[in-house]
């Protein structure tokens, strides 16, 4: 696997970048940065000058000085070479150990020394133990995952020229990363914790979330049970942990009896409550009725509210509980625990702060090179954005806040806005209400103030001021809703939101004047609670949200109705599909996101639409979208993404490695683009993951061990078997004369092929045939006996030579494979198959399909569709022959080459052309409908030729589009022997794609009609058993008619009447066989008889 490029940022002063790492140790707080790697190049003439370059990078092996080492002498070797003008003669490695708070450092000079030392938070240097090295790898590993991106391109866009490389990419690295864990899992909590964790734990910090992470993406879990056992002896709290492996692993049973134990040991340990809380509320979404749902839903709410009590400090507990009443419907108390959760500010990673480059080189490797992903603009927002979309704070909300949205967003969608306002008004005190109260309160008589008691006083005006506060953000988003009242697209009119109502702060005015008493309406107020100013917040964003929303859809039906396009940056798109993701709309999400695909890549969208992907099991589209996604990775630098690899783990498992592998390799892009998503497969089969094991997967078997002919052959490896070239074509095509063509190639370059003829009218053939039809069936002699026309008896022949197919297979096997009793025998390296110019006696007789599979279950077969360029120069008939081949293609399913051949007489380029580029196409058929190319008629609409017919063939061009993007295609003259060349490479490439795509393909519809086979054999015993003698040959033969399971066509327009006169007579038609067959009673042919087939098809 080719690494990633790598990136220069060059510095202004020599060393600022080190100065600047060393200056931030003393604020750092999380895992830390990413590594730094900081480099000293020197020009070769003028050594003079030296300049400073650095980058970043994570998951590099930092289990020792060495291997950081290690890693600076690769760059040095990309420095070499003829043109090189400089060259690295310093390099310095830093990366972070968390645990005791210190930098570790490598500095290398070149030539010269290693050094290993550390530098702590005051910059004092200090020396480098192995203790501290165990801890600094440790760390590595956990920053790769916590420094990776999910796809989006979000990480990466954060910090510049990052190279991301995966920690863990065998077993062996596996086993290190979980015993340096395993030995430093007890001081994990000093590595601090996520945003939404108040107070790191021992089962709640980076590390267990990490380690989490890991066992999540590789599908370990094995490896995960094995460690939180061992550390469970240690303490009864890792058994959260040890639980939640469980239940990713499908062991539910195993995980409820894990917690079930913890718990009578510490009952009131929050982690494993919220966990059995989570557990319960998964199971309650899939449980088949609602009683069952109700009832595991009020298992969840008993755990949840407990957890609350154990830790009434942290936001999960809350978070876990509302979702809890959310599934249970009763909104008003999921309201009310959502209003009492403990709200964290955000805080980011320790991102690097580095001065300003003096210039930046991020380079592109060619491997990475898509045209799709390279039409991203540098910038985030070159595109002209509207400024009420950039403004919408939801975006932007991380940690406990976009939890509570979640919530939030999740209420809306399952109740509406509406009926959330109205349950709102129900749980808090409206403003209006509270002001009314106040009013009322003053107005009371002063004679009775003094029971009262008195105020308590506030410092400094706090409740004051913070009124004002509050009165002053209304009074602001009142100001801002002016501004986005109506958003004007297109220069079009303002859509005015109407049926969206604004979360309002009062009260109807009528239940103010019903006559109420000041108790009364004050006993009201006691009853409801406030809300905190950070959920009437989160109400007024989820309004902003809803009003661009409504605004945005309300416009798209206007200008549907109107037929008028509805126009958009693509930055614009990709905001509203987020909006609509956020909002829980995935039909208008993915909406939005095709149209900013449409305008130009965005990995933003992409992801989002994989996500929704996802949500619908869409597998095909999922691997297109992870395809994209991988390249556009590793154009940036990131091999190693831990969503992307989970999401490829994920369709292994559900359709099977070979699967995924062939719809991978069946896309149209760059081989090189899909070595990189082919790279993610091999780390699942590395880790040995669900779907890509030969003993659960039939098709991994199938594609490991290809079948032969007969079911009782050896397994043959397709790989190393010499690929069969089938040439099709009509008469007059030169399909005989490209055939002597290509047999003349391959003797000069001294590669003697395999030549089969199977056209039995041929009287001679100008090349020499190692299998000839015509010396097993005597044509004439077959439409003699069997009454037959040349079409008909070009058919019959095929069906007769069919049954030496077995035969023909295993000779081929034995001449394709070195013999050791002949060891000056080269084997054959190419197959030439010539077949009759009548395209549909062999592309759509059972005879052709019955020798073209047992052909391709041996051999890696390509069809090679042979057309008379001459006679295809005009676009009708082009489009003729383009259909007759993609009905070849769709028959056959195998790999195929477009040969347009006499290229001496007729350049093939204007075909090419016509293939890949439709306005070409377009231009040469209003040509050919000015000359009246296409026979006149009627509904010329004012040109030359059949109107209907330009129509047609427009449509068609359309329609064959994708169908081109899957063919090779040459220009060959088999009279001059040119493009020949060209012809074998297309058939080496050819080879490779029928291994890859089309044999896993071809075993599991031959192992689903062997599966077909037998249940009919079995139904066919059953009825001979049921009162039919042994004897009784004629009635069980006519009970075969229930037998589908071969297409033989007997439905030949030469076939005669008089045979029904032979129905019943099994001896007259043998001998007819006979004497078809030349009078030779092969014992192959006695076993297995057309002849007799057919009497029982009969």
């Amino acid at each position: 696997m080719v690494a990633p490029a790598v990136p220069e940022l060059t510095e202004e002063v020599l060393h600022e970048s080190l100065d600047a790492r060393t200056e931030s140790l003393s604020s750092l707080r999380e895992l830390g940065p990413p590594d730094l790697v900081h480099l000293v190049k020197q020009g070769i003439r003028n050594q003079g000058k030296q300049i400073g370059i650095y980058h970043h990078v994570t998951g590099v092996d930092a289990s020792s000085s060495a291997s950081l080492a290690a890693y600076i002498n690769t760059l040095t070797y990309r420095e070499h070479g003829p043109n090189a003008t400089n060259k690295i003669v310093e390099g310095v490695y830093c990366c972070y150990n968390a645990f005791s708070r210190l930098d570790m450092r490598i500095h290398v000079s070149i030539p010269g020394t290693v050094e290993s030392y550390c530098v702590d938070e005051r910059g004092d240097k200090r020396k480098a133990t192995d203790e501290l090295w165990l801890e600094t790898y440790l760390c590595s590993v956990l920053r790769a995952y916590s420094y990776a991106d999910d796809g989006s391109g979000e990480t990466i866009r954060k910090i510049m020229g990052v190279r991301r490389f995966n920690p863990v990419t065998n077993t062996e690295t596996e086993h290190r990363f979980l015993h340096s864990a395993e030995q430093l899992f007890f001081r994990g909590y000093q590595l601090g914790s996520d945003s939404v964790v108040q107070v790191p734990t021992n089962v709640s910090n980076h590390l267990t979330v990490g380690l989490l992470k890991y066992l999540e993406t590789t599908g370990r879990y094995a490896s995960g049970i094995n460690l939180f056992e061992k550390l469970r002896s240690q303490s009864v709290e890792v058994s959260s942990l040890l639980a939640k492996v469980q239940f990713m692993g499908n062991e539910e049973v195993a995980g409820v009896r894990t917690l079930h134990h913890a718990l009578t040991e510490i009952p009131m340990d929050y982690v494993m409550l919220d966990t059995q809380a989570e557990f319960l509320l998964h199971k309650a979404k899939t449980a088949p009725t609602r009683e069952l749902k109700e009832e595991r839903l009020r298992m969840a709410l008993k755990c949840a509210d407990r957890a609350t009590i154990a830790a009434p400090s942290e936001f999960g507990t809350w978070a876990r509980l509302a979702q809890v009443y959310v599934a249970m419907e009763d909104w008003e108390n999921a309201l009310t625990i959502l209003n009492s959760c403990p709200m964290f500010s955000y805080q980011d990673k320790d991102t690097p702060i580095m001065p300003e480059p003096r210039e930046v080189q991020l380079p592109t490797l060619a491997e990475t090179r898509l045209d799709e992903i390279d039409s991203e603009p540098e910038g985030r927002f070159s595109d002209q954005v509207d400024p009420n979309l950039l403004g919408l704070r939801a975006a932007s909300y991380k940690g406990t806040f976009k939890q509570a949205y979640n919530i939030l967003t999740e209420m809306t969608a399952k109740i509406g806005w509406d009926q959330l306002l109205k349950i709102r008004s129900t749980v808090f005190v409206m403003e209006d209400e509270y002001r009314t109260e106040k009013h009322e309160a003053s107005r009371r008589n002063p004679s009775i103030d003094g029971l009262r008691g008195t105020p308590v006083p506030t410092a400094n005006g706090d409740d004051e001021s913070e009124d004002d506060e509050h009165d002053e953000t209304v009074i602001k988003m009142g100001e801002n809703d002016s501004a986005t009242d109506a958003l004007r697209v297109n220069g079009g009119a303002g859509v005015e939101v109407g049926e969206l109502e604004r979360p309002s702060s009062a009260i109807d005015p009528g239940d103010t004047e019903n006559g109420e008493s000041n108790d009364d309406h004050l006993s009201k107020l006691n009853t409801k609670r406030l809300c905190e100013r950070w959920l009437d917040s989160l109400f007024m964003v989820l309004y902003e949200d809803l009003k661009v929303y409504t605004i945005w859809r309300t416009q798209m039906a206007q200008y549907r109705a109107q037929q008028l396009q509805y126009k958009k940056s693509a930055e614009e798109w990709a905001i509203l599909g987020s909006l609509a993701e956020r909002l829980q709309h995935l039909d208008e999400a993915v909406e939005a996101y095709r149209a900013c695909l449409s305008l130009r890549f965005s990995p933003k969208a992409l992801a989002g639409i994989l996500r929704v992907y996802k949500h619908d099991k869409n597998t095909r589209d999922m691997v297109q979208s992870v395809i994209r996604l991988v390249a556009w990775q590793y154009r940036w630098y990131s091999e190693f993404s831990p969503e992307l690899l989970h999401t490829i783990r994920s369709l292994i498992e559900d359709e099977g490695a070979v699967k995924v592998r062939s719809i991978v390799q069946a896309t149209s892009l760059p081989q090189t683009v899909l070595d990189l998503t082919h790279h993610y497969a091999a780390l699942c089969a590395t880790f040995r993951s669900s779907g890509t094991d030969a003993e659960r997967n039939p098709e991994f078997c199938l594609l490991m061990a290809s079948a032969s002919a007969s079911a009782t052959a050896a397994p043959v490896d397709a790989a190393s078997m010499p690929p069969a070239i089938v040439c099709i074509g009509m008469a007059g095509s030169g399909k005989t004369t490209f055939m002597r063509r290509i047999n003349a190639y391959l003797h000069s370059k001294q590669t003697a092929p395999y030549v089969i003829n199977l056209d039995p009218a041929v009287l001679s053939v100008p090349f020499e045939s190692n299998i000839d039809i015509r010396d097993s069936v005597n044509y004439e002699e077959v439409m003699k006996q069997y009454n037959l026309g040349p079409n008909g008896g070009i058919l019959t022949s095929l069906n007769l030579f069919a049954t030496k197919v077995d035969q023909i297979v295993n000779l081929l096997e034995k001449r394709a494979v070195p013999d050791p009793e002949a060891p000056d025998r080269k084997p054959i390296e190419n197959i030439l198959v010539d077949t009759p110019g009548q395209i549909e006696v062999f592309v759509w007789s059972a005879s052709g399909t019955i020798l073209l599979e047992s052909l391709a279950s041996s051999f890696p077969t390509v069809i090679a569709y042979i057309i008379d360029t001459p006679r295809t120069s005009s676009t009708s008939t082009f489009m003729s022959n383009m259909l007759y081949a993609c009905s070849i293609l769709y028959k056959t399913k195998l790999p195929m080459i477009l040969v347009f051949n006499k290229t001496d007489v007729k350049d093939a380029s204007f075909a090419k052309e016509w293939m890949t580029d439709f306005e070409a196409f377009q231009e040469a058929l209003r040509r050919d409908e000015d000359a009246d190319l296409m026979g006149g008629g009627e509904g010329a609409s004012g040109h030359g030729g059949s109107g209907y017919m330009g129509s047609l063939l427009n449509s068609m061009s359309l329609m064959l589009e994708e169908f081109y993007s899957h063919l090779s295609v040459v220009g060959v003259s088999s009279k001059v022997g040119t493009g020949i060349d060209e012809f074998f490479e297309a058939v080496e490439e050819k080879k490779k794609e029928f291994i890859d795509d089309y044999l896993p393909e071809l075993q599991r519809r031959r192992q689903e009609r062997e599966e077909a086979r037998k249940k009919s054999r079995d139904k066919e015993l059953d009825k001979m058993m049921q009162g039919m003698s042994v004897g009784a040959v004629a009635p069980i033969l006519r009970n075969a008619d229930d037998d589908d399971d071969i297409d033989v066509a007997s439905d030949v327009e030469d076939d005669d009447d008089d045979d029904d006169d032979d129905e019943n007579d099994p001896e007259g038609l043998q001998s007819r066989y006979q004497a078809a067959m030349g009078e030779k009673d092969d014992s192959v042919m006695a076993d297995a008889s057309f002849a007799k087939y057919l009497y029982k098809r009969g």
